[in-house]
Order: C-alpha cells, then structure tokens, then sequence
C-alpha cells in the first residue's frame, strides 16, 4: 500500500468514487454495519482508560477491522532521528529515515458513534507493531509486540478535543500515560459519511499522523 497523503478522506470525482467503490465502502451499495457496542459501566466517561480493568471496560463488545481496504500498514517515518538517515523530500533542513512497521485498525462502526458517545469518549482504533520489529514509535507509546488503543474525545465544537492513545503491555498491565494530544476533527458534510470505518496513517514533512472514522466525522 503506498503513503498516503489526504487531507480528508473525501477524494475528486470521479477518482474518490472509484476508490470508495474498489474498497467496498460506497454507502449506497453495501448494507451499514452495526453500530459499535455500548462500554460496559465500568468504562470511565470522559477520561481515557487508566488501568486494565477500565481499558477491558471500555473495550467491551468492539471488534477491529483488519481488511486491507479499510485498514493500514506502514514503516513509519522517523524525523531527524538517529542514523542511517537522508535529507527529507521536500525539506532538506529535517533528515528522514524508515521507522518500525506499525498498522492501524479501526473499530467496526466507529463511523456510526453518536456525538454523545464521542463527547464521553471512545476507542476508534488499535495500532501494533509486530514483535519481530527492533524498535517502537515513541509518538504513540507503541513498542513492539504491544497493543496501543486511540481513545478520542471531542469538545463542544465537535471539530476538536483530545487525543490518548493507551498502551498494553505483555503482562497485561499498561504503560505509563502518554499527555493527551489535541484531536483535530473533520465533520463531513451530507453525503459524504462513510458506510465503513477506516483508519490510516497519514505521513506529512511535520509528523507521522494517525486518522480514523469517529461518527459523522475523520479525526486526527
């Protein structure tokens, strides 16, 4: 799969339509999947998942989607990073290099998740590097071998909000906290939602970004 760089999900016609139609996406073709489970009680609202018992919680019932077409798999990119490394395409002040493979999952029906539910918080996707990598991402807390959950939640703009992405470790406890990062939301217009979740990475001279469906919307 090559990089890719869009600023939204949404592509030009006719090449968008096309697209949507190869990755069997297209809403008027295909029936809607279900709408993503309810958290058990247990599950914290408003703050992301900070012990096991609470990420199982909130985990409850969702199921990711591992199909090529709406997931992503990519060596990301390290940013003036240790050596061996070339100068960056299109600025050569910043040395890039080939990071660890990680893919990205989304939750079956994250595009179906109701402003309230997003406003309480929710796990739109699961990313993972294979442990037969050699190194992590330390953007997203990801290590090799490990599973790391993207919680989100919006604001009262629905276009913002944060961003925690939670990590498990082999023994089944979590890692340390990660700071929350700012959630920058895209809210589509009518006729533009999707019909299945997607998640990918998003490659930029700046950062390595994840993206995902979370409802009416793509969030970063």
């Amino acid at each position: 799969m090559t990089r890719m760089q869009l600023s939204r999900w949404r592509l030009p016609h006719p090449a968008g339509i096309a697209l949507v139609l190869l990755g069997g996406i297209f809403t008027a073709c295909c029936p809607k999947p279900p709408t993503p489970p309810q958290p058990a009680a247990a599950c914290p609202r408003g703050v992301a998942p900070s012990t096991r018992a609470q990420l199982d919680a909130c985990l409850q019932g969702l199921r990711f989607d591992s199909a090529p077409e709406v997931s992503d798999s990519q060596p990301l990119t390290v940013i003036n990073g240790t050596a061996p490394a070339a100068r960056c395409p299109g600025d050569g002040k910043k040395t890039c290099r080939f990071g660890p493979l990680a893919k990205i999952e989304p939750v079956i029906g994250a595009q179906n998740y109701s402003e309230k539910d997003l406003s309480q918080g929710r796990i739109i996707a699961r990313l993972s590097i294979p442990s037969s990598e050699t190194e992590g991402y330390e953007k997203y807390g990801l290590k090799p071998g490990q599973t790391t959950y993207w919680w989100v939640m919006t604001d009262s703009t629905r276009t913002g909000g944060k961003s925690v992405f939670v990590t498990a470790t082999k023994d089944g406890k979590l890692e340390p906290p990660q700071p929350p990062r700012r959630l920058v939301r895209y809210v589509y217009e009518k006729g533009e939602e999707l019909g299945r979740a997607i998640a990918r990475w998003i490659w930029s001279l700046d950062d390595e970004t994840t993206q995902g469906s979370c409802g009416g919307g793509s969030c970063r």
